[in-house]
């Protein structure tokens, strides 16, 4: 008996953020999570919305990091999007350097590192379903700073189809900043021929992950 997976599994995250002359983000992540994705969010969820969980996940990366409130949306309601809404505080999320500011353009993906260690693999690549990991980043820039530079856009597939990887960065005129990233897996196996470039779509995310917005004060 064939049993099919949900058509695909997402996480979708969305921080509201303004950042202070100390490199402290302040604001609101809001998250949806459907199929697959939303199990261990609704597992995650007691006793406090899920905010025990982001807790951990941010202060993984950053250890000064803060959940100050967390509600959560369509906990037992299994076939809808479950969703989260916090209030968080990110000391120390940016590097302060003389008049620049340097902060990363990813806060959290679920991809701190490449899966795919090996250098060639001889065997399909499985992946359990089909998902989608979108992450955008509304930054609000301290009063009398602007943007100096930031990572640039990319939009790479790999050439058999079935896995992308999309990252853009958007200055606004009124002293915001919109960024997002997005990673969509949309095929369950992958031919060894394929691994290589898998690899390389991996590798790309994380630079693109490690690269940084840089902010200086206006003179």
């Amino acid at each position: 008996m064939n049993i099919t997976p949900p058509r695909d599994g997402t996480d979708a995250m969305a921080f509201h953020l303004s950042l202070d002359e100390e490199g402290t983000l302040t604001g609101m992540l809001t998250t949806a999570h459907k199929g697959y994705n939303a199990i261990p969010e609704r597992r995650g969820a007691n006793p406090d919305n899920g905010g025990s969980l982001w807790q951990k996940r941010l202060s993984k990366r950053y250890p000064e990091a803060q959940v100050l409130s967390a509600k959560s949306g369509n906990l037992r309601e299994l076939e809808a999007m479950y969703f989260d809404t916090l209030e968080i505080r990110i000391p120390n999320a940016a590097q302060v350097s003389g008049d620049h500011i340097y902060l990363p353009p990813v806060l959290y993906s679920e991809f701190d590192e490449n899966i795919f260690k090996l250098k060639e693999r001889l065997y399909p690549v499985d992946i359990p379903y089909p998902f989608v990991e979108q992450v955008a980043f509304n930054l609000t820039l301290p009063d009398g700073y602007e943007i100096e530079s930031m990572p640039l856009m990319v939009n790479k597939g790999i050439p058999s189809g079935g896995a992308n990887y999309f990252f853009g960065a958007t200055p606004k005129s009124d002293g915001k900043v919109q960024l997002s990233a997005s990673l969509n897996i949309s095929k369950q196996k992958f031919q060894p021929a394929d691994y290589a470039d898998l690899k390389a779509l991996f590798d790309l995310m994380i630079q693109k992950k490690e690269e940084l917005v840089v902010i200086r004060k206006k003179d």
